[in-house]
């Protein structure tokens, strides 16, 4: 019986110890790092979605700040991308005791001009 009620509030502790949250912080029509001719055609790929994340141990941070313009960026670059449409970028973070986490998540929809889509193989990569 003791050790259930060690068990219980050991478990009650780590609970009111772990908060976790997210939200999203923007929505964007259009996103683009280049010039790009919206005369011109342009297909739609399969939407997209990246992170960026950091850990914290007590209040220590251990890497760079999340960024979503670089989750941009990496989706652009991997799709070979001229611009992201339907952009939705949201950021949330967990912390359990000493040790905790953040991330900012980009999903989009990303876009390639017709001549560039033809003249280069598929992407079959996925992150």
């Amino acid at each position: 019986m003791r050790h259930r009620a060690s068990f219980i509030a050991l478990c009650l502790l780590l609970a009111a110890g772990l908060p976790g949250c997210s939200s999203k912080v923007a929505r964007l029509t259009i996103y683009s790092t280049r010039n790009v001719d919206m005369s011109a055609a342009h297909d739609r790929l399969p939407r997209a979605e990246r992170s960026d994340s950091r850990l914290w141990l007590l209040f220590l941070p251990l890497g760079g700040e999340p960024s979503g313009i670089e989750a941009a960026q990496e989706i652009l670059e991997e799709k070979n991308a001229d611009y992201l449409t339907n952009v939705e970028v949201s950021e949330g973070g967990w912390t359990l005791l000493a040790i905790s986490g953040g991330w900012v998540e980009v999903a989009a929809d990303p876009w390639r001009a017709k001549s560039r889509l033809q003249s280069e193989p598929p992407d079959t990569s996925s992150k």
